[in-house]
């Protein structure tokens, strides 16, 4: 009966909100009728009343004939409605009632992340040649200076400075962590981890060590956590840091023992008489270079062991660091064209922590430098395969603006038909090739970037720019001109050495070691 006479009204409705209003009511109705029981209902958008009983024909502008109760009516018409369904569905899979950030299917668990160590260079305190990057430091009231190094992702204590943290009662904890050692291998090794403030300049840092107790003779390392943590940005070329709230306040490094008159004593379980600071002293050490085990598998034990004299004889070449090529040095010719730039690209606040990192990293290395330039080119952040980023440049506006460099790179079918003929062949990678190679000084500035941090500029040669490659291939050939009777194929930082057995081949290779000393080249 009451769903008649709403339905006899429906034609009366001229506007959306008297629509609203009839179907409440209607619900209203609905909800409140029971069976033998009369019910009275307004209509609310016209002037007169209508009164409604289960057992009689309403009486309406459009009368119309009942022959029998519709009490059932309305619970048909419900159940033959069809299910409104959700609309929000995975974008990975299409499961609907999730978003797929929710998904249980297209959201793997987090795995427990690992500590890795990096592999580093170590140096003797007492060397006169050892680079410096010691900060000094108060630590439980005592002074000292540690060495900050950007390719340790922790920070490690050192067998001296561990003793004193038992002496002073520290609490440790055990935990299980993997290093990757020098030669890419994972080794699980049992440390011990506590956490120490740091007095640093007035400024106290909470930093997490980790122990390894087995390890004698290492010295303390202050990983990228306790840069991150100090926010202190380092600039190895001028032995300097600062903070990066007051960059214009800058701290000099600790100079190594030999470059001062008194003779500090290092950090030692027993009495410090030392007023001043306390370097962790270390044997003289250095990573081995040599084969790994998926490398010259078909090698016999004794060309294994000359192939590894030879590696050693120039471990040098593969140390990283060290100053550009004097070979080459990158031009970027723009005409009489006015500077460009461009503000600088919206970042999520986690890239602009990865990015942050990435920063200090160039900075400690010498590669890039804070600047002012009329140039301005935009930051992207790339993901690499291995969870890691790299940081490049969008240079497109400034690439518009120069003048292209002609020079040939090779073709890659031609150096694949040209190396099926040998039996031997080694790959040397160099190690950032693009770094390796200064950027002219007046077109330093042309490389400036923008960046949520600020602006800065390549010392070395940065990727992205139009006659990057060209440079690069000119140095290279350049490389190959000076080697006498060896087969050398060459694309861009890939140089690959061919010979037709294994003496000759190690003559070719001493060549190339030779001739990447001399260009100052460092392999990966």
């Amino acid at each position: 009966e009451f769903k008649e006479h709403f339905v006899d009204y429906w034609s009366e409705l001229n506007k959306p909100f008297e629509l609203a209003e009839k179907l409440d009511a209607y619900e209203t109705v609905k909800l409140g009728m029971k069976k033998h029981v009369s019910a009275i209902v307004k209509k609310p958008f016209f002037k007169e009343n209508v009164v409604f009983h289960p057992e009689r024909k309403c009486k309406t502008s459009h009368p119309r004939e009942v022959n029998q109760p519709r009490s059932n009516d309305f619970d048909k018409s419900v159940s033959s409605r069809p299910e409104r369904k959700s609309s929000i569905r995975c974008y990975g899979c299409g499961y609907p009632g999730f978003i797929q950030s929710k998904c249980a299917k297209c959201t793997k668990p987090k795995e427990e992340l690992k500590t890795v160590v990096q592999s580093i260079k170590l140096y003797a305190a007492e060397s006169p040649d050892s680079p410096s990057s010691s900060i000094c430091l108060t630590v439980c009231e005592r002074d000292a200076a540690f060495c900050a190094d950007t390719g340790a992702s922790n920070s490690i204590a050192g067998e001296e400075f561990f003793k004193l943290l038992r002496d002073h009662k520290f609490r440790f904890y055990k935990r299980d962590i993997t290093m990757v050692l020098a030669d890419g291998k994972e080794r699980n090794v049992e440390a011990l981890t506590t956490t120490v403030n740091l007095n640093v300049e007035g400024k106290i840092v909470r930093v997490k060590f980790i122990a390894l107790p087995e390890a004698k003779g290492n010295r303390t390392l202050l990983g990228t956590d306790f840069l991150q943590a100090a926010a202190i940005i380092l600039n190895i070329q001028n032995g300097t840091w600062h903070f990066s709230e007051n960059p214009h306040k800058q701290f000099s490094f600790y100079k190594n023992p030999s470059d001062v008159k008194e003779n500090l004593p290092t950090i030692s379980s027993h009495k410090v008489t030392s007023p001043e600071t306390i370097p962790v002293a270390l044997p003289e050490t250095s990573v081995p270079v040599i084969l790994r085990e998926d490398e010259g598998k078909h090698l016999t034990s004794k060309q294994r062991d000359k192939f590894n004299s030879l590696l050693k004889e120039f471990e040098t070449c593969f140390h990283p660091g060290g100053d550009p090529t004097p070979f080459i040095e990158h031009r970027i010719q723009t005409g009489n064209n006015l500077p460009v730039s461009e503000p600088p690209y919206r970042m999520t606040p986690a890239k602009k922590e990865l990015l942050k990192k990435e920063l200090e990293s160039l900075l400690a290395e010498g590669i890039i430098e804070e600047c002012e330039s009329p140039y301005a080119s935009p930051v992207v952040l790339v993901p690499k395969p291995n969870g890691s980023i790299r940081l490049c440049i969008d240079y497109r506006k400034l690439n518009a603006t120069t003048i292209p460099d002609t020079y040939p790179l090779p073709r890659m079918d031609d150096l694949l038909n040209e190396a099926k003929s040998t039996k031997f062949m080694s790959t040397i990678d160099l190690k950032a090739g693009y770094h390796q190679v200064k950027v002219y000084e007046a077109d330093q500035e042309k490389t400036a970037f923008i960046c949520p941090f600020g602006t800065y500029k390549f010392l070395r040669m940065p990727f992205g720019l139009r006659n990057a490659p060209a440079t690069f291939q000119r140095l290279i050939d350049k490389f190959r001109s000076g080697l006498k009777d060896v087969f050398a194929l060459s694309y861009l930082d890939d140089i690959i050495v061919l010979s037709e057995n294994f003496d000759k081949h190690l003559a070719d290779l001493r060549q190339v070691f030779e001739r990447l000393s001399l260009f100052k080249l460092t392999a990966n």
